[in-house]
């Protein structure tokens, strides 16, 4: 009787399995890094799409509808911008009335806004702000108030959350497009990659006042740029880089051009609405003596459009302000620095009001 003999592996056929095995698993490990990348690309993108969005939403949203508005660059002190909030209410709302029942008229109560961007890590009393957050304040005065007010506690208007994700938002004033600067070496891990890097032309001495002249009311242009602030081993940005020109001391910045870049158009509904003329809900007044502290018995009422009236009473006082424009980028062209904060001065029509 014949025994039957079970045959296995030799060590070679073994050693030759396990060498290709191991060949396809290097293969496969060697997937892993570039496909881990993409998905941390795609989702880096999703969500710093998302924030942007959010943030062009909400300026858009608070915006549109603005009654008139200023825009300021630079660094300003709480001093300042207490003193901002004021000019801005005598130059549009200085003793003007509205009505408070169908038979009396009084000194209208006008809420002043005033929204910070911030382009730089801000202090304002004991609290640190980041940079990329949205600030608001706001002072209520009567129309005949004759000194500045303090402004309200700043009140964030971003997520915290959107920079515990070590991204970060940097605004700029007018419509740009992110230009080639040059490709840089990354360190990731232990490879060392070439990346494009781009900047904002609009910040280019070249460019910066045309950006500014190009700002009108039919549309307040702010670029919004969102992009991460991880750094490499040797202690370098990763997605961005800060440089000057040559012979300038303005500071400007360039993105890894996976970076989000969003232009938000804001449509200033009120303000293209008066310059057709269209009357408002409130009033200004004719006054022979503009310094009452007390409502006129004789009183010349007109819309509140800014203008002076035609004709003109005999006893109007001209009040220079009448003819103010109501959208005054005089003050932003400070030095388009990317470091310098936007402020932006402004009211809305509903807060022009008499209360009790």
């Amino acid at each position: 009787m014949k025994r039957k003999v079970l045959k296995g592996f030799t060590l070679i056929e073994l050693i030759i399995v396990m060498t290709v095995f191991s060949i396809l698993m290097l293969g496969a490990m060697s997937l892993v890094g570039p496909v881990s990348r993409i998905h941390k690309h795609g989702n880096d993108f999703e969500k710093t799409y998302s924030y942007v969005d959010n943030i062009q939403n909400y300026l858009q949203n608070s915006l549109e509808y603005s009654d008139a508005l200023h825009l300021y660059q630079g660094s300003k002190s709480t001093t300042e911008l207490d003193q901002m909030a004021y000019d801005f209410k005598e130059i549009y709302y200085r003793d003007i009335l509205a009505p408070k029942s169908e038979t009396q008229i009084e000194y209208a109560d006008v809420t002043i806004r005033v929204m910070t961007l911030l382009n730089q890590d801000t202090t304002i009393g004991a609290v640190t702000y980041p940079k990329g957050q949205i600030l608001m304040q706001d002072v209520t005065y009567k129309s005949n108030e004759r000194s500045a007010l303090a402004l309200s506690t700043p009140q964030e208007q971003i997520n915290p959350q959107f920079f515990e994700d070590k991204f970060a938002f940097d605004y700029v004033l007018g419509d740009g497009t992110l230009t080639k600067y040059q490709d840089i070496n990354v360190q990731q891990k232990d490879v060392t990659i070439s990346k494009e890097f781009r900047y904002l032309d609009i910040l280019s001495e070249a460019n910066k006042d045309a950006a500014i002249s190009a700002l009108n009311y039919k549309g307040l242009e702010i670029g919004i740029v969102a992009y991460d602030t991880s750094l490499d081993k040797s202690g370098n940005p990763k997605y961005y880089r800060d440089f000057t020109e040559a012979g300038s001391t303005r500071h400007e910045r360039a993105y890894v051009s996976s970076s989000q870049y969003i232009i938000a158009n804001i449509p200033l509904m009120n303000i293209i609405a008066r310059s057709n003329n269209i009357n408002k809900n409130y009033f200004v007044y004719a006054l022979e003596n503009d310094n009452a502290t007390t409502i006129p018995t004789k009183i010349i009422a007109y819309p509140g459009t800014w203008h002076m009236p035609d004709p003109v009473p005999d006893d109007f006082v001209y009040h220079p302000s009448r003819g103010h424009n109501a959208f005054e980028t005089s003050n932003a062209d400070v030095s388009m620095d990317i470091n310098d904060n936007i402020y932006i001065v402004y009211a809305l029509p509903n807060e022009v009001a008499v209360t009790d």
